[in-house]
């Protein structure tokens, strides 16, 4: 004798098949967002694409035909590393070049410049603390002070916190003590060298 399955059952199952589905679903979403925005930069690195200038390199978009990317000149380009510098998920493409060159974002399907080396006064770089990445732009160059930028991103559009640490010293007078700041405080020089670990993920170099 066959067992009769009522319709509760029979919409039970279905709930749980729909919703075994939806949540496959969503997850191979967001795996497909991580490719699509891998795609992207491969496609700007291959040439097929253009980026956008995003106001900081330029208005207009831009072709990686137009990099310099001749090693043997100070101001040439090359290709780096992929890494989720903006602490959403999705990984940043790594320009080398002039002033520590540039960071490249793609998602909406658009490339666009995400952070960019500004001159001698403003070299990017990043550091990874605490499993966050912070952007660093940096003025080592000149005489008389230090200065770093940290930012942190929660995606290429929206920064959620900055510190800027800067010390200033005389060159004509080494018996001078230097001053140090944070955010336009001066604190001491303890201070100064505990936050530059906290942010730079690095010690103090003599």
């Amino acid at each position: 004798m066959k067992r009769k399955i009522s319709r509760g059952r029979k919409i039970g199952k279905r709930i749980i098949i729909m919703a075994v589905t939806t949540a496959i679903c969503l997850f191979g979403c967001g795996e497909s967002e991580t490719i699509q925005n891998d795609d992207l930069l491969d496609s700007f690195l291959a040439g097929e694409i253009g980026a956008d200038g995003n106001g900081l390199f330029g208005d207009k978009c831009f072709y990686i035909s137009e990099l310099q990317m001749d090693e043997e000149e100070w101001d040439s380009y090359r290709i780096g590393d992929r890494l989720d510098l903006d602490n959403d998920g999705a990984d940043e493409q790594i320009i080398y070049g002039p002033y520590g060159g540039m960071f490249l974002d793609a998602s909406e399907d658009t490339v666009k410049v995400f952070a960019l080396g500004e001159g001698a006064a403003s070299n990017l770089s990043y550091s990874y603390c605490d499993n966050e990445y912070w952007i660093v732009h940096s003025d080592t160059m000149h005489s008389g002070r230090k200065y770093y930028c940290f930012d942190k991103y929660f995606g290429a559009d929206n920064l959620v916190e900055s510190a800027i640490l800067e010390m200033h010293y005389s060159e004509e007078n080494a018996t001078e003590s230097p001053k140090y700041y944070f955010n336009k405080a001066e604190i001491s020089e303890a201070e100064y060298n505990a936050l530059y670990k906290k942010y730079s993920g690095k010690e103090i170099s003599k």
